[in-house]
């Protein structure tokens, strides 16, 4: 990577540094200098934005799926339990805004989309499903 590239400084979400994905960006994108005038001129550029979606592509990924009665994992099985509203009850910390009256369900979805968004986690999915319905490898997104 040039320089005034800024790379992601907090390590990745298993506490390895991140990795150095230069390899993966187009020459034709260079040079980067400034983040606030270098994203809108790539993104009026088509040729560029299709150079960087098949360049995305190539890059290696890993996925972890975890297969088994949800009532013997440790994860969140779909049931009225747990996508009904849960009330907050504060005694020792306040809760936050979004959530009071939400379902279990709901503050997965919340917490994941979170993670993401402050770029702990590159991303998620989040998927629920009953017992019965995921053994058969049915779910829904919420």
């Amino acid at each position: 990577m040039g320089a005034g590239v800024h790379r992601r400084s907090r390590p990745a979400p298993s506490g390895d540094p991140a990795p150095d994905l230069s390899a993966f960006l187009p020459r034709d994108v260079l040079p980067l200098r400034n983040p606030q005038t270098d994203i809108p001129r790539i993104a009026r550029d088509p040729k560029l934005v299709q150079l960087i979606e098949a360049s995305v592509r190539q890059i290696p990924t890993t996925q972890r799926v975890r297969l088994g009665d949800a009532r013997q994992m440790d994860e969140l099985e779909e049931a009225p339990a747990s996508t009904s509203a849960v009330r907050a009850r504060q005694p020792h910390f306040k809760v936050f805004a979004e959530f009071r009256d939400a379902s279990y369900e709901k503050r997965y979805e919340i917490l994941l989309t979170k993670l993401v968004r402050e770029r702990l986690y590159d991303a998620g999915c989040f998927l629920m499903s009953n017992a019965r319905a995921g053994r058969k490898g049915l779910y829904r997104e919420p």
